[in-house]
């Protein structure tokens, strides 16, 4: 590697990532956490529920017979 590995900065990054994640998952509808929200071109999105889009983002649940994305040709 051209630069070591600054392993107390990974954490650090992992900490705040999973303040972040938490404080979002309790801000979310119950019964949409672990849905993917997908943006009006079907781009996955991050959440905002406080936004004007948030109740117009479509939300994908996995299934058994298959799951987002499709591949196209």
């Amino acid at each position: 590697m051209a630069t070591p590995l600054d392993l107390q900065a990974w954490k650090q990054t992992w900490i705040e990532g999973s303040r972040q994640a938490e404080h979002l998952l309790q801000r979310l509808p119950a019964e949409e956490v672990g849905c993917l929200y997908l943006d009006a071109d079907n781009h996955p999105v991050t959440p905002n529920p406080d936004a004007p889009v948030f109740p117009k983002l479509r939300r994908h649940f996995g299934s058994v017979r298959g799951a987002w994305p499709v591949i196209a040709r």
